[in-house]
């Protein structure tokens, strides 16, 4: 979603990760209305989170969100 800032993808970590404060989900509500379709890529992703690695390590968000970031950086969507 182009637009979405370094920021943005951190409140959307913490609220996926349910590590999200009070003043963190009201700013996600006016993030969603900004971005409608967050909230239906926010369903997809929230699964990931509890899934293992073929490994058998759990799935480490951080390290998924720095990939991610890095994509779009290298699609010069940020």
């Amino acid at each position: 979603m182009e637009g979405l800032t370094t920021r943005d993808w951190s409140l959307i970590a913490r609220c996926l990760k349910e590590e999200a404060s009070e003043s963190d989900l009201e700013e996600l509500r006016h993030l969603v209305k900004r971005y409608p379709e967050l909230k239906t890529e926010m369903k997809k992703m929230k699964p990931d989170l509890h899934r293992r690695t073929p490994s058998g390590e759990p799935f480490d968000a951080d390290r998924a969100l720095e990939k991610l970031t890095d994509r779009f950086r290298n699609e010069n969507l940020l």
